[in-house]
């Protein structure tokens, strides 16, 4: 009899699939104590059965089957074969059709072309489709409890943290703590990701080919800033149902304002003030006057004598050489930094008071949406009562967190520009800081200098200032 032999691991954390080893190696010892031909071996690694996921070597095999090349399937155990009710009826009905065996290294054969066997199979598949559904219902009550409870459920180490997800691991937690700073103050996430790799502090994903840990890239430090376990909160999505955030057991490693922050920038994707790369102090910042439109680092002309430029990539309404630009933005910011207002401006934002309130009213409001949805559980309020209750509270918590996006942001701001702000300073805080530095304060608009015009006159450039 030809055997084919199924194997299936719903996560694999590691990726070094030690779970399917380990069920091959089973297998193929049964296989061998039978006398049977192993035809081929199919493996769906990491991929849940109970979750509609394509499965394309569970596909595979059933082909095979119903071409007649098996004759018996090999599997573990019976939830690893046959796991969900649409792959026990399939199986059913192609092993009435075509004669097959189901042979388990923890079970017995299941002679699928007798009535007998293809009731064994689906009592058993049935009794491990129930096992895994009250398992699951089982965690999710663990997790939404745990959240409730700001402990932390399994999983891969968190950066930043040791694997008990409690305590702090000081060089990663420092990058952390200085990553989310420098997004604010103009640093781009590629950037951040190059001081980390090259800082050696590696992620937790495993590399592809499954030699160490991958680096970090764009995406990764992303998905880490979005997380408010560093800010001392725990996240519960539950299935189906909105996300909540629950005080954590953790420290957190920034402030929820420094959090929040971050966070309204990476959320919002046309963000005036959004961090990017960009190869010079006013590219995507200064707009064309004539369309609007970002203008682009360029070449004034091809080849030696070029001289960087700024164009509007619309039509070429605007060439303006780059040299001369910035300077004349840079003496604007800095006199405009000179004046006690702007100073004053920025100051506000750093009122500690300020964010230990919005703090302090963001917890209390989330705090009375908890009690709201245990009332709920408990039967003391129905679910149109808890509604129009949390429906105030979300509305000022909402109010409280944009605030706190808000602060967060004017404190780095006023870190930068407190200071006396001399040239040497400005020249000191490098292209991704100055670019921000100058969306917060003003917009710049490019007009047309006239053909054959080499020094524009500076009524050209159209500035309007934020900071009254």
């Amino acid at each position: 009899m030809n055997a084919a032999i199924y194997l299936r691991i719903s996560q694999d954390r590691s990726g070094e699939e030690l779970g399917v080893t380990r069920q091959r190696a089973d297998c193929e010892a049964l296989v061998a104590r039978r006398g049977w031909t192993v035809h081929d071996v199919y493996i769906d690694n990491d991929v849940s059965a109970t979750k509609a996921k394509r499965r394309p070597e569970w596909e595979r095999m059933m082909a095979d089957i119903e071409a007649g090349r098996a004759q018996v399937v090999v599997g573990w155990t019976i939830d690893r074969t046959l796991r969900s009710g649409r792959d026990r009826l399939r199986m059913l009905e192609v092993g009435k059709e075509h004669g097959i065996t189901i042979s388990l290294v923890r079970g017995s054969d299941m002679d699928l072309s007798t009535p007998a066997g293809r009731l064994a199979a689906d009592i058993l598949g049935a009794v491990a489709l129930n096992e895994v559904e009250t398992k699951a219902d089982r965690q999710r009550a663990m997790h939404a409890q745990a959240a409730r409870m700001g402990k932390r459920v399994g999983g891969r180490r968190p950066f930043g943290f040791e694997q008990d997800g409690v305590t702090v691991r000081a060089p990663e937690a420092a990058a952390l703590t200085a990553a989310y700073h420098d997004y604010l103050a103009g640093t781009p996430l590629l950037a951040i990701a190059r001081r980390w790799n090259e800082a050696g502090l590696l992620s937790g994903v495993p590399r592809a080919d499954g030699e160490g840990m991958a680096e970090w890239n764009h995406s990764g430090v992303r998905s880490v800033l979005q997380n408010p376990r560093y800010m001392g909160m725990r996240r519960h999505r539950p299935e189906g149902g909105e996300a909540t955030l629950h005080p954590a057991g953790w420290p957190a490693l920034v402030p929820e304002h420094t959090w929040r922050a971050a966070n309204a920038l990476l959320d919002s994707a046309a963000s005036e003030f959004k961090p990017r790369g960009g190869r010079r102090l006013l590219t995507g910042v200064a707009r064309c006057g004539v369309c609007g439109t970002p203008l682009n680092a360029a070449r004034n002309k091809a080849g030696p004598g070029a001289v960087a430029a700024y164009r509007c990539p619309n039509g070429a309404h605007v060439v303006r050489r780059a040299e001369l630009l910035d300077e004349q933005i840079t003496r604007l910011v800095l006199a405009r930094l000179a004046q006690p207002d702007v100073v004053a401006f920025l100051a506000a934002a750093e009122d500690d008071g300020e964010h230990a309130r919005l703090a302090a009213e963001a917890a209390s409001l989330r705090e009375q949406m908890d009690e709201i949805a245990h009332a709920v559980a408990s039967g003391g309020l129905t679910v149109r009562q808890a509604q129009i209750a949390n429906a105030g509270l979300a509305s000022r918590l909402t109010a409280a967190e944009s605030a706190m996006a808000r602060a967060g942001r004017g404190s780095v701001l006023y870190d930068l520009t407190s200071s006396q702000m001399t040239r040497e300073r400005w020249d000191a805080l490098g292209v991704d800081q100055q670019r921000v530095v100058i969306g917060a304060l003003l917009t710049v608009r490019v007009h047309p200098a006239g053909r054959g015009v080499r020094r524009p006159a500076p009524e050209t450039v159209e500035v309007a200032w934020r900071a009254a």
